[in-house]
């Protein structure tokens, strides 16, 4: 019986994929669990012999277009599709009694998935869990009878047609040995519907990497905005703006601002560096960082600011969210999405905004200031809770769960 870990994202430490594969991986070996772990080929060298990863998938997950202005995404999806098959094909000694889980699945992983499976025995198939942390390219219409959900176009998104066809090629036989899982409870039963398989919803990979201190009291604030600020939806974009809002309303402030790929977003990067010239309340990082680097950005945060767009994170948790909630950091997020759904969940900890607009996130963020011992307070109460019900041992007890049942 083995376990094989298979990411084709694992690549180096820019979002979320190494953050999230070490603490699963390390709790995998723990627990001396019989494991191989699967990365993108390119993997980094530093990061393979850290996590014992074999350079393995040739087709990276986020290829998702070959370069074609018409048919690029449905090339790109056929291609890798073709391509990840053919490398799980070398997967011989692969048998009904082992767990294959990938934790990050786009369409073209799901449709290499069934044609691997198709070339398999049936007495040979092992289980497999599927990670989606994507919504999946439906868009919420409420409506007097509930929320029904809609394709996108899919000439702006196609993902839902790719995953609909992928599951199409999966005999019932093959959809039994498979479990859809997903952070998000209703992200989960959407996935599950939209591609006929079991789901779950697995709980979320954070865990406490700081003294997870209660901030109440911390002066001067210093409010943050982290990560890879790698598409519009993170509203990077939106942060010169904020920032001097910000410090022109509470200027006992200061903002640390971090944007791992710099050069994504030239036009803001330029516009933040310019007002932190000025200005030394600004601390500008521009740099992707490993673990402990990560956890002493986190350290330095007291009010975590995400001016994420509401509609992609409807269903979709936000990897730093999960960090800010797991380490006590209170935190600023878009009102009815997955983000607000867990900051309520775990004690309320923040404050949401209506509105995608400068002045909605501003107003939260302002509120989120003045009150905002109260709400470091809240954030304390919310991450010890949080230490009792999430983080990599409950993920990998809910897997071992479904893989030896």
């Amino acid at each position: 019986m083995q376990f094989i870990y298979a990411d084709p994202g694992l690549r180096n430490n820019v979002g979320h994929h190494a953050n999230i594969d070490r603490a699963l991986i390390s709790e995998l070996r723990r627990r001396g669990i019989p494991l191989r772990v699967l990365a993108f080929g390119d993997v980094e060298p530093g990061l393979r012999a850290e996590l014992g990863a074999e350079p393995f998938f040739r087709w990276f997950l986020y290829f998702l277009s070959d370069g074609n202005p018409v048919s690029g995404w449905l090339n790109a999806f056929e291609r890798g599709a073709a391509v990840t098959a053919a490398d799980l094909g070398r997967l011989n000694e692969v048998g009904g009694d082992d767990l294959l889980y990938i934790p990050f699945a786009l369409p073209a992983q799901l449709k290499a998935i069934a044609l691997w499976l198709a070339m398999r025995p049936s007495g040979q198939l092992p289980r497999i869990a599927i990670g989606f942390t994507f919504a999946p390219g439906l868009d919420p219409q409420v409506n007097p009878n509930g929320t029904t959900w809609n394709a996108r176009d899919s000439r702006v998104d196609p993902s839902a047609v790719l995953f609909s066809h992928a599951a199409s090629l999966l005999s019932q036989e093959q959809k039994n040995r498979m479990r859809a899982v997903f952070p998000d409870g209703q992200g989960a039963a959407l996935h599950g519907a939209l591609l006929g398989l079991p789901s779950a919803t697995l709980p979320h990979y954070q865990q406490r990497t700081t003294s997870a201190r209660n901030r109440a009291g911390a002066r001067p604030i210093t409010i943050s905005v982290l990560g890879h600020q790698r598409g519009t939806d993170k509203g990077y974009h939106l942060v010169p703006q904020l920032a001097a809002g910000l410090l022109q309303s509470h200027p006992g402030s200061r903002l640390l601002v971090h944007n791992a790929k710099s050069s994504d977003w030239p036009a803001a990067q330029d516009a933040v560096r310019a007002i932190a010239k000025t200005d030394p309340r600004i601390i500008v990082d521009e740099n992707a960082h490993d673990g402990p680097a990560w956890t002493a950005l986190q350290d330095r945060t007291d009010l975590l600011l995400l001016p994420y767009a509401p509609g992609p994170y409807h269903l979709m948790p936000s990897g730093l969210h999960g960090e800010a909630v797991a380490n006590g950091i209170p935190s600023v997020v878009p009102a009815g999405t997955a983000l607000a759904r867990i900051q309520a969940e775990f004690c309320g900890g923040g404050t949401t905004f209506a509105e995608w607009t400068v002045p909605s996130i501003l107003e939260a963020t302002r509120r989120a200031l003045d009150n905002f011992d109260a709400l470091a307070t809240a954030a304390y109460a919310g991450a010890e809770k949080w230490q009792q019900t999430q983080g990599p041992v409950k993920i990998i007890d809910d897997l071992i769960a479904y893989w030896r049942s």
